[in-house]
């Protein structure tokens, strides 16, 4: 199997805003959810984000084990039967809304999203007493 990411990928607002994780760590676990999105689970080794992100493969690790720790993936490693020979090691998203949703098209949750909608003619300004300008949409 080779690796093919999704052309997207998800970021929770859980992981978006922890003030634990460094940024790099937020943007790893958004390209876990791009290679997990076939699967459900991402089989990329610390190499390949390395070389993605352009940094050492320790930081990697850092970032995996920080995601790892506060819950947002668990790592499976798969030994040589009777060694400690790692064989494969999986990464799969943990949490709440985006495992059962990861493998669904981003269209199916942009179907009620219509041009229509979003037209700059129900988009309208209200004159605060300042003078200032307030954006409102309908």
């Amino acid at each position: 199997m080779s690796i093919k990411p999704s052309y997207y990928s998800y970021l929770t607002s859980a992981v978006r805003y922890d003030k634990r994780l460094k940024p790099s760590a937020k943007l790893l676990y958004s390209e876990i959810t791009a290679l997990s999105s076939q699967y459900g689970f991402c089989w990329a080794t610390n190499r390949y984000f390395a070389d993605l992100f352009e940094v050492r493969t320790e930081t990697v690790s850092l970032w995996i084990n920080s995601l790892v720790k506060l819950g947002y993936i668990e790592s499976k490693i798969i030994y040589k039967e009777g060694t400690k020979q790692i064989l494969n090691r999986y990464l799969e998203i943990k949490g709440s809304g985006i495992v059962k949703d990861i493998n669904i098209s981003i269209d199916v949750f942009l179907k009620d999203n219509k041009k229509i909608i979003n037209s700059k003619s129900n988009i309208f300004f209200k004159e605060k007493s300042n003078n200032s300008r307030e954006k409102f949409i309908e």
